[in-house]
């Protein structure tokens, strides 16, 4: 794929020049393009006027594939490298979006799973076996894929969480691949689902608590401190970027014998301050989380307030707990 991408940039600079391209410019062009293969440049073109500018196109196709029309424009740019004229060529996309919807002609249900926009794949999932399958019609879709004519590399193909019931933050960015590896994409979509659901500290995915919990260690890089005495590490508790959710916050307080009232999903406690604290994955108005102090909103000190979550070395961290969370 670099070496194409190479070869575009080379045919693109060489061919770029002070005066319109002609139809032997565009042969020339598309065997860079496209080397040892018979590409049909049509004798005729389409001209459009700018000014003292045109913009002059061709239609193009495979001497054995002549139903995939694609262009190829020679056209005016200001650069880089230089002003002049630039041929272009969208013979990849057409050709792609050829094989893509005959595929999707001759089974429609082949890529059921996935959302087809603008000749993008996209997928929102929901759990493992959502996962499962799409990436079993990715893969079928692939190998058919492989074997078309003058078939190009594919667009990346996108998969994003459906509608989880908290924000997604940075835990769980969208995965995309432009390789034909489902495997890939498949593990990472797995341990991002697992990943999303771990942190929250809430059921859902398919998952139980001990895998949620499975492989998860207290960073060796954060040190729990009282005073200065170094405590042992909480065990299972899971973090993101030195930050812990609601969840799991009342995880830790258990484990730190604070006895919470309530569960996971919202709680009260008692803080080492001697302030009464409640923390709720239901106290958010307009898209901002807060919390609650001897009954006052508070915003909580994290790097968002569009999470439930808390800064794990931040102020309100500490005012609850009386610890410091010191990172190395």
């Amino acid at each position: 794929m670099r070496k194409r991408a190479w070869l575009l940039l080379l045919a693109a600079l060489l061919l770029t020049g002070c005066r319109v391209h002609s139809r032997w410019d565009v042969e020339d062009y598309l065997q860079e393009l496209y080397p040892g293969e018979r590409v049909v440049v049509s004798r005729r073109y389409r001209e459009i006027s700018h000014g003292t500018k045109v913009t002059r196109t061709w239609d193009c196709w495979f001497a054995d594939l002549p139903e995939a029309v694609f262009e190829v424009g020679s056209a005016w740019g200001e650069g880089p490298p230089a002003p002049g004229y630039s041929l272009l060529c969208d013979g990849d996309e057409v050709l792609w979006r050829y094989h893509l919807d005959r595929y999707l002609l001759s089974d429609g249900s082949g890529l059921s799973a996935w959302a087809v926009e603008d000749g993008r794949l996209s997928l929102r999932y929901g759990s493992e076996a959502e996962i499962v399958a799409a990436m079993e019609q990715l893969q079928a879709f692939y190998d058919w894929y492989a074997v078309q004519p003058h078939a190009p590399q594919p667009p990346m193909a996108a998969c994003d969480l459906a509608q989880p019931p908290l924000p997604v933050w940075h835990i769980c960015p969208t995965v995309k691949i432009s390789a034909l590896d489902t495997a890939y994409l498949e593990r990472t979509c797995r341990e991002q689902l697992r990943g999303y659901y771990a942190f929250y500290d809430i059921p859902g995915g398919g998952f139980s608590l001990e895998e949620l919990q499975e492989a998860r260690a207290w960073p060796d890089t954060i040190a729990v401190c009282r005073g200065e005495e170094r405590l042992p590490a909480p065990a299972g508790v899971v973090l993101a970027y030195f930050h812990i959710s609601f969840g799991w916050f009342y995880e830790l307080l258990e484990q730190l014998d604070f006895s919470p009232q309530g569960t996971p999903e919202d709680f009260s406690v008692t803080g080492a301050d001697g302030r009464s604290y409640q923390f709720s994955y239901s106290f958010q108005t307009d898209g901002a989380w807060y919390y609650l102090r001897d009954g006052e909103q508070v915003t909580a000190d994290a790097d968002t307030d569009t999470a439930p979550i808390l800064r794990l070395t931040g102020t309100d961290v500490a005012a609850v707990t009386g610890l410091r969370f010191v990172v190395a």
